[in-house]
């Protein structure tokens, strides 16, 4: 409870789930694939504000952990990853009112543990890693093109981070460049078509962190 400055319980999940991807929409809070020490998980269920309880949704076309996902409008997307045997480049998509999945034309490179986020008609896919390198590209999916884009890259590599859009931005904070855990913040000029370091970076170095933006507060 952001405004009385308190967690509380929820009910848990159907299934145990870590490195899973996630949206909130219409008054449900929705989590997709993951792994679950085992194996990674094609299973996606949500949780219902009003109902406090979770159901199970359809499954995802393949199975992926390490994953990015954002909503746009009542679309949410799933992009790259790992499957436990290799790292992915295929993406996916959900429209969350009639529950069908839908394959989407292949990131550029495979990758997981990128960072994303969505702008009005764009689906970003920031940084990352498979299992040679740490990255610093990024790609966007235009919804009205249909295709993926190769955006200017990050002043370095990082994997692991998060990224939100603010305001506008596409901002993306923290991670691991494969050498050192991050603090640094940067956000994208899209008049100038660079990423720009932020003065104020985080107070500590963070990665596999968790982000929200919360609005009208």
């Amino acid at each position: 409870d952001v405004g009385a400055r308190r967690w509380e319980a929820c009910p848990p999940m159907l299934q145990r789930r870590s490195a899973a991807v996630g949206c909130s929409a219409g008054g449900c809070l929705y989590v997709f694939g993951g792994r679950d020490g085992r194996e990674c998980l094609a299973s996606a269920e949500r949780y219902s504000l009003h109902g406090h309880c979770w159901e199970a949704l359809p499954p995802m076309p393949g199975k992926r952990g390490y994953a990015v996902g954002a909503r746009i409008r009542s679309r949410f997307y799933a992009c790259g990853g790992l499957d436990y045997e290799e790292y992915l480049s295929s993406a996916v998509r959900l429209d969350l009112s009639t529950g069908d999945w839908e394959d989407l034309p292949p990131l550029p490179q495979k990758r997981g543990s990128s960072a994303g986020t969505a702008t009005p008609g764009h689906m970003y896919v920031i940084g990352g890693r498979d299992d040679v390198k740490h990255y610093d590209s990024v790609f966007r999916f235009g919804e009205e093109a249909g295709a993926w884009e190769i955006m200017a890259p990050l002043n370095g590599p990082r994997c692991l981070a998060v990224a939100a859009t603010l305001g506008g931005r596409v901002m993306v904070l923290g991670g691991f460049d494969g050498k050192r855990h991050l603090e640094t913040v940067e956000a994208y000029n899209e008049d100038w078509s660079r990423w720009e370091p932020m003065v104020e970076s985080l107070p500590v170095q963070r990665f596999s962190a968790a982000l929200a933006v919360m609005e009208h507060l």
